[in-house]
C-alpha cells in the first residue's frame, strides 16, 4: 500500500459515509413523515368511529 492508494481509499470511505448519511437523512424524514401520516389517519378514523 503506497501513499496514493491510502489517500484514494480514504476519499472513497469518506464519500461512502457522506452518501450514506445523505440517504439516511432523506429516509429518516420519509419515515417520520409516513409515521406522522399513519398516526393522523388512525386518530381521525378513531375520532369518526366513536
Amino acid at each position: 500500500m503506497t501513499i496514493p492508494w491510502l489517500f484514494f481509499w480514504g476519499v472513497v470511505v469518506l464519500l461512502v459515509i457522506y452518501v450514506a448519511y445523505r440517504i439516511g437523512k432523506v429516509l429518516l424524514r420519509l419515515f417520520i413523515g409516513l409515521a406522522a401520516l399513519a398516526l393522523l389517519s388512525w386518530g381521525l378514523w378513531k375520532f369518526f368511529q366513536s
